[in-house]
């Protein structure tokens, strides 16, 4: 959803239970690539999942939609997607991304944690110490990715990173068009909190795209929430 109509943006959510997960792909080609999420979908559908380990399913999953994306013709842009996704597993919380979409854990309690770390130009000068931490989001480069699914991308792997689940919350899985307008994990859980506690994951989505269109919604807009029940 947004105001640029050449944009490919898409979402997944697999089965809850046990496993569960969130996953959105977003990218500028007019041919979308086979989205990473379907195949972490197809991982979690199946009755025994194989590879088990969530970390390493998102690393095949991404691996195999690589695999998947055409080499275009020499000369032609192909088509090329950012990454990011969410498995609950065992009382754990594992992301994974490639480029610029994110994940933001949030608690029920009003805590907030960004998963992920963006893969720009800008992102990366920032860590290094060449740019100021502000500068990430609004300096050159910072919507210039580095890693991504599709041609010309030397490491597909995406990163992953892991943290216990000890009390309820939400996950938020969201592509730029998101975060361009609400960025730090506070400022996602203070949107969020504009409903009530027991609004359903699908409600919580929809104010959120609907705070981004709001503001501006220049980007195509795809936000994903599942709901976390915790552990004791």
């Amino acid at each position: 959803i947004g105001a640029r109509s050449s944009m490919r943006t898409q979402a997944r959510v697999g089965p809850s239970g046990p496993r569960a997960s969130a996953g959105v792909a977003g990218g500028g080609g007019r041919r979308p690539p086979p989205p990473p999420p379907a195949a972490l979908s197809e991982w979690l559908a199946a009755p025994e999942a194989d590879p088990p380990d969530p970390a390493d399913a998102l690393r095949v999953a991404a691996l195999r939609a690589q695999g998947a994306i055409a080499t275009p013709p020499q000369g032609v842009p192909g088509p090329a997607c950012t990454f990011a996704a969410a498995v609950v597993n065992g009382g754990w919380l594992t992301v994974g991304w490639l480029g610029d979409s994110r994940v933001y854990l949030l608690g029920a309690d009003g805590g907030a944690l960004r998963m992920t770390a963006d893969d720009t130009l800008a992102a990366e000068a920032a860590r290094a110490g060449l740019l100021p931490p502000e500068a990430a989001e609004t300096g050159p480069g910072a919507h210039t990715i580095t890693r991504w699914l599709g041609p010309g991308n030397a490491d597909p792997v995406p990163r992953v990173a892991s943290v216990p689940l000890t009390a309820p919350g939400r996950v938020v899985v969201c592509t730029d068009g998101l975060w361009n307008y609400v960025s730090a994990a506070a400022a996602v859980a203070a949107r969020v909190a504009d409903l009530p506690t027991r609004a359903s994951a699908l409600a919580v989505a929809r104010h959120l795209t609907s705070v981004a269109l709001r503001a501006g919604g220049r980007d195509n807009v795809t936000v994903v929430v599942m709901d976390l029940p915790g552990r004791a």
